[in-house]
């Protein structure tokens, strides 16, 4: 794609981040700490602007109690579809983003029948 060509999703992703990062104290905080370390976020490129962001929003996800840090990444990622987002490697592609009112511990219909079957005693391979 040429430079300053039309980007591929994830369009919803990005909503999510920018208005996370551009509320007034967390923007102010964030302009704060990056200018002190020399970085310019408004001279960013969109792409770098937004992994800032995202990078930002990790270090503050919240951990539900009994939830383990991996979950807690994994159904964070999830909302944000993660998994369809373009690497230098590869070019992003659609995926189902997850359900906010999804529980944390949701994965899929398959996996919460098989964990149930297991907890229950019955192993059907």
């Amino acid at each position: 794609m040429a430079p300053g060509g039309i980007r591929t999703p994830p369009y919803p992703a990005a909503l999510i981040l920018l208005w996370w990062g551009t509320r007034p104290a967390t923007w102010h905080q964030l302009d704060g700490e990056h200018r002190s370390r020399g970085v310019d976020l408004l001279s960013l490129p969109a792409a770098s602007f937004l992994n800032v962001i995202y990078a930002e929003m990790l270090q503050r996800m919240p951990v539900r109690d009994g939830q383990s840090l991996e979950d807690a990444r994994r159904v964070f990622d999830d909302q944000l579809g993660v998994s369809g987002w373009g690497t230098p490697t590869s070019a992003p592609h659609g995926v189902e983003l997850r359900d906010p009112k999804t529980p944390w511990w949701w994965v899929d219909a398959e996996e919460a029948s098989q964990s149930f079957l297991t907890s229950m005693g019955v192993n059907l391979v």
